[in-house]
């Protein structure tokens, strides 16, 4: 609800074969466009790009 939480903040990590990881943030904005809550099928979600 956007009265309660205008954004939510995550960190993603990234690892390699070779042991090296480094993070990055992404920061979602909440709109106040109405009174729903978000909803999610899954407690988390994985995925994996390649370079």
């Amino acid at each position: 609800d956007y009265e309660l939480i205008q954004r939510f903040t995550l960190t993603v990590i990234a690892r390699d074969g070779g042991g090296e990881e480094t993070t990055g943030r992404v920061r979602i904005n909440v709109l106040d466009v109405n009174d729903n809550a978000p909803t999610f099928q899954k407690d988390a979600y994985v995925g994996a790009l390649r370079e």
